[in-house]
């Protein structure tokens, strides 16, 4: 089912956002409304719990950081790089909800989302037992692979294993990069060249702010 997301309105208007916001992460807003103080996003995708707190967290964030930004007394260069690798979990997770592609260079994308992970993990540890072929539809259900047996099922376990950690670890190889960086125009710059590596997101870029 879709996902609400509510804000204040005024601090909504006061940041300057609007529906890219949510785009730019890779959500689709369905319809915006707007009621006495509170502004409400519907989004397209259904998200679990933890996702929606995640960017829920997000958001109270970046709304936190518009009112309490340089002009009103200056960001020091801890805050400004905390700011940067927020960004960095923000292109994460969009990225985790690319999926991961099985077979390789097929173009089928397979869900990454927790509960996604959580199915094929148990689908994988009862591999021996399953009737096979076993159907896993794509992330966008327009089609899907039938699964012929436990060699197969390796093979695509594997795939998404591999691509999750690599995702995770250019994360956390980013963040480090960010953090030990000499100063925050340094620290911004390693966050722009991650950000704009083929297949990440370099619509993020205008998120760091200064």
């Amino acid at each position: 089912m879709p996902t609400e997301i509510q804000v204040r309105n005024s601090n909504w208007q006061d940041a300057g956002f609007d529906q890219t916001y949510f785009t730019d992460r890779g959500f689709t807003v369905n319809s915006e409304q707007v009621t006495g103080t509170r502004r409400r996003f519907t989004l397209n995708e259904d998200l679990a719990d933890e996702e929606k707190d995640e960017l829920s967290a997000d958001l109270f964030n970046d709304l936190l950081l518009i009112e309490t930004d340089v002009p009103q007394g200056g960001e020091t260069q801890g805050t400004a790089k905390q700011r940067y690798k927020r960004v960095i979990d923000r292109c994460t997770r969009k990225r985790i909800r690319r999926g991961f592609e099985f077979p390789a260079a097929s173009g089928d994308m397979y869900p990454l989302a927790i509960d996604s992970q959580v199915r094929f993990h148990r689908m994988f540890t009862q591999r021996a037992g399953l009737t096979y072929p076993v159907r896993i539809l794509q992330q966008d259900n327009t089609g899907g692979v039938n699964i012929a047996g436990q060699a197969q099922m390796n093979n695509f376990f594997d795939a998404m294993s591999a691509q999750m950690d690599l995702i995770e670890n250019e994360g956390v190889t980013a963040k480090g990069d960010i953090q030990t960086a000499a100063n925050k125009a340094a620290a911004r710059a390693e966050a722009v060249t991650w950000l704009e590596l083929p297949g990440h997101c370099s619509a993020l870029v205008n998120q760091l702010g200064p």
